[in-house]
């Protein structure tokens, strides 16, 4: 299973698929099979997705992160 994201054109952002470590960002580990929309970020303007995390670039350039942090993978 893939983790999937997609953003909407008011900068909402969805994610869906493998959650195993909470890469989709919507405050779980359960995978998703339908488009969920993340609370709290809105105002993107980038989004990427790997195996096991996600980022996001918000107009005011902060960025979020959700996923597995091992070895600092998240910049934190």
């Amino acid at each position: 299973m893939h983790t999937c994201l997609a953003e909407n054109l008011t900068g909402k952002v969805y994610s869906w698929g493998f959650n195993r470590y909470g890469q989709l960002g919507v405050g779980s580990e359960s995978n998703e099979n339908l488009p969920t929309e993340i609370d709290g970020l809105s105002n993107v303007v980038f989004v990427s997705c790997g195996a096991e995390q996600t980022a996001a670039l918000t107009s005011d350039g902060k960025v979020y992160t959700f996923g597995r942090g091992q070895d600092a993978r998240l910049g934190h």
